[in-house]
């Protein structure tokens, strides 16, 4: 799974003060897989779950 985060914050001009907060979580919207520890069945699965992925937008202002 891989998450992403990044952010802006302006300095000048008529936006200073503010900042810019974008958050992805499980980019790559893989799933989580568990497997039984059976040697006679190594692909039985145990759980299978799907969470998605999810985009979070954020905004802040320092006066």
């Amino acid at each position: 799974m891989i998450d992403l985060q990044t952010g802006y914050e302006f300095k000048k001009g008529a936006l200073e003060g503010l900042s810019l907060l974008l958050q992805v979580n499980n980019l790559t919207n893989e799933e989580y897989r568990e497997y039984f520890r059976d040697p006679g069945q190594p692909d039985r699965p145990r759980k299978f779950v799907e969470y998605g992925r999810t985009v979070l937008i954020g905004a802040t202002y320092k006066f």
